[in-house]
């Protein structure tokens, strides 16, 4: 806004961010468009970058890839709070839930 006196004097708020911060991966960049981020994820370089060119923005991104998962062992009961970690695991919390499963019982997932 502004406002005109013998000065005019005006006031613009501006967001800066780097697509390629804090984006691992293909799920990570893309999920950014819920911050109104224009990100797009290149699978050719494995890079989150600005969408400059306004390219239509992938529905997918490759299958997820699951690296670590914490601890190994619980009880037979269940009730062990887990901890996955990997790469393309979902944009955002509703990409999973119900998605994940072990020994045939779906996980209660838990946002951060």
């Amino acid at each position: 806004f502004c406002v005109t006196g013998k000065v005019t004097v005006c006031s613009y708020s501006v967001e800066v961010y780097n697509c390629a911060s804090g984006s691992l991966d293909c799920s990570q960049c893309l999920g950014r468009e819920d911050l109104g981020h224009r990100c797009i994820w290149t699978d050719t370089s494995s890079t989150c970058k600005l969408n400059t060119e306004s390219q239509q923005i992938p529905d997918t991104c490759p299958a997820p890839e699951i690296r670590k998962i914490e601890p190994l062992q619980g009880p037979v009961e269940g009730g062990t709070l887990l901890t996955i970690q990997g790469r393309n695991l979902g944009r955002r919390v509703s990409d999973v839930i119900g998605a994940v499963s072990i020994g045939g019982v779906t996980c209660t997932i838990l946002e951060d």
